[in-house]
């Protein structure tokens, strides 16, 4: 009896350091955001400040590449690696903070890591205040880009055998191999570059295991600031 008055009372103090502790995290990582909300800086050509960090892209405006070169260090990776406990890569080029964009090799992303930060960030998008606070910037910094990674996904999950055929080409091809759908979609009044690198990001997540877990992200983000393309689309 006493026995399972123990386990029961130690089952119960473990439950509550574990929320103690997600609760703190969830925290610490809103307030990593809050961060780099503030402080963000939105690339365009031709900019007069050097990036941080490395970037490689002839177009900072478009993509991702200089997003993160000017506000990678605000929300680094090692924060959070630290926070989540898992590393961000299995393997790759990629060290630290630093992406090394000219390496034939790509990062193989862990999807430990990656199921991890929905927990978290699912969490964050149901407090209506961080909602309503993130709503502008994202409308101003991530929508385009965010429906142009849906867009991608979309097209690739309607023709699988593309996912197969694009995996055997190297990136050059690649870039011509999605030459048709990148003037689609600039047709549509999306940006043709980022069309074409948003559907090579999805072939490499299937080349290392990490697409469900990207889509669940990227639904999770459309959900909480984007539910009416999420419809439409």
């Amino acid at each position: 009896m006493y026995r399972k008055l123990f386990l029961l009372l130690f089952l119960g103090l473990s439950s509550g350091a574990i929320m103690a502790q997600s609760k703190k995290k969830v925290k610490q990582l809103s307030q990593q955001l809050e961060q780099t909300k503030k402080n963000w800086v939105a690339p365009y050509y031709n900019q007069a400040e050097e990036p941080p960090l490395p970037m490689e892209s002839w177009v900072p405006e478009y993509g991702i590449r200089g997003k993160y070169a000017y506000n990678g260090i605000q929300l680094s990776i090692p924060f959070l690696e630290a926070l989540l406990g898992e590393k961000l890569f299995l393997s790759g080029p990629h060290e630290g903070n630093i992406m090394d964009w000219d390496n034939d090799d790509f990062g193989h992303y862990n999807p430990k890591f990656l199921k991890k930060l929905k927990q978290y960030l699912k969490k964050l998008s149901k407090q209506k205040d961080f909602v309503s606070s993130y709503q502008p910037f994202y409308e101003a910094n991530l929508q385009q880009l965010a429906r142009s990674y849906y867009r991608a996904e979309q097209h690739l999950k309607r023709q699988p055998e593309l996912i197969t055929a694009g995996q055997k080409l190297d990136a050059e091809e690649r870039q011509e191999f999605f030459r048709d759908y990148s003037d689609q979609e600039e047709a549509a009044g999306y940006i043709w570059y980022e069309a074409n690198t948003c559907a090579n990001f999805w072939l490499r997540r299937h080349t290392d295991g990490s697409a469900d877990e990207f889509s669940d992200l990227l639904d999770l983000l459309l959900s909480t600031f984007d539910a009416s393309f999420l419809k439409n689309n």
